[in-house]
């Protein structure tokens, strides 16, 4: 199973580092975008390439929302988070506890977990906390029944 791993790394450097390690350790398959190297398109289009090929989205909510990019006023984060929530993909929300957030991650936070269109989530304190809780809801996910698919005889 491909996992993308979606953050703004100022502030969740460790966690960032620490995650593709254990997610191999139990056999999926880590992306993020601190493993690209050169590749004949934009980094952007990189990016969403990784959340439409991946099979889950992991999301970390740090102290960062990231750069407004100008044409869509949404960080590169919050265009992942939506290509993975229209994908329809198993999407694990993880937020850093005893952060400050900037203002824009606030909006993000109020999005992600809005009741009706957003996720329920847990929360960390580093990577000692967030490891083992990944990984149990990553094994949930891998033994999770595929859904049904309604198909013509």
């Amino acid at each position: 199973m491909k996992v993308f791993i979606s953050s703004v790394r100022q502030g969740l450097e460790e966690e960032r580092d620490a995650l593709p390690a254990m997610i191999k350790a139990i056999g999926h398959i880590p992306v993020r975008f601190e493993d690209y190297t050169a590749r004949p398109l934009p980094s952007r289009d990189a990016c969403i390439e990784g959340v439409e090929d991946a099979d889950a989205y992991l999301l970390l909510l740090g102290p960062k929302y990231g750069a407004v990019l100008p044409d869509t006023q949404l960080s590169p984060t919050e265009e992942e988070w939506t290509v993975a929530k229209r994908r329809g993909i198993p999407i694990l929300v993880f937020r850093k506890l005893g952060v400050d957030e900037s203002e824009g991650q606030r909006r993000f936070v109020q999005r992600v977990e809005d009741y009706v269109q957003g996720r329920f989530r847990d929360t960390f304190s580093g990577v000692a906390d967030l490891l083992p809780k990944v990984a149990e809801l990553l094994r949930e996910v891998d033994q999770a029944a595929a859904p049904l698919v309604w198909a013509p005889l």
